[in-house]
């Protein structure tokens, strides 16, 4: 089978097939995955650089798909970079389709490497990145807004604190059990709320079982390992109290909003 594909300006046309019938126009995508593809020339340059600084450079060229990149070298210094091309919208943020033939939606170049999100031997001595938001609210560019939350990023850095603060070394072993580590800030926070509400009128009029199952959360570390009563109660409870929230408001469209995927 031979599929056509109709390359504009813009990118490729992705919805040519569809029935013209509705007035539909026609949409493309512009990504710049389709403009630049050098990530393995870049990957194998990246294996042989000898130094941190000499690795910073390389990135320089980095165009998709854009990352977090974390280094170290022998000599001691670390740094972090996001590496990519990313486009500077002018106006909008890419999130819906935007008109594509008068020219006032055009990308106005990207951002300039220099000015990426970076960090360099920072005084604190580790650096943590975790898909969590990577700038401050004041940062003069828009990168994006599908950010993880910054539950996985404080967990790391709480568990290095802790391991510096009992003397420990930052070893294999060390990093294993952070790499493993089961712990929910997110569900620390709720089972925070239900102990504050243990033994209230509220928990009371819900009767025994409610005020159990709150005893449970109220308890709870946080563990989300798969034997835990409470880290399923604490799933459930955010789940329900989302639908209950937002149905009304994102109908069909709740699911998505909840952490299904499409």
């Amino acid at each position: 089978m031979v599929q056509e594909v109709v390359h504009t300006g813009h990118g490729p046309v992705i919805n040519l097939l569809a029935p013209r019938e509705m007035g539909e126009p026609f949409m493309a995508l512009r990504w710049t995955g389709s403009e630049t593809d050098n990530v393995t020339r870049l990957m194998r340059r990246l294996l042989l650089v000898g130094s941190a600084e000499e690795f910073r450079e390389t990135l320089r060229d980095w165009a998709v798909p854009a990352v977090n990149m974390v280094y170290a070298d022998i000599k001691g210094s670390i740094g972090y970079r996001l590496a990519g091309r990313i486009p500077r919208r002018a106006p909008g943020r890419g999130r819906v389709p935007c008109v594509g033939w008068t020219g006032t939606d055009e990308w106005c170049g990207f951002i300039p490497f220099e000015e990426l999100p970076a960090e360099d031997d920072p005084e604190s001595g580790y650096i943590v990145t975790a898909n969590n938001r990577v700038a401050s609210t004041d940062y003069p560019y828009y990168l994006g807004n599908e950010y993880a939350t910054d539950d996985r990023a404080q967990r790391i850095e709480e568990l290095l604190l802790a391991a510096v603060g009992a003397g420990r070394p930052l070893d294999k072993e060390t990093m294993r059990a952070i790499q493993l580590d089961q712990v929910s800030l997110t569900g620390r926070e709720v089972a925070g709320h239900f102990a504050r509400l243990t033994g209230s009128a509220h928990l009371q009029r819900g009767g025994r079982l409610v005020a159990g199952l709150a005893s449970i959360l109220a308890e709870w570390d946080g563990s989300m390992s798969a034997d835990s009563t409470a880290a399923a109660l604490s799933e459930t409870f955010v789940q329900v109290s989302l639908a209950l929230m937002l149905r009304r408001r994102l109908g069909r469209l709740l699911p998505r909003y909840s952490g299904q995927g499409p």
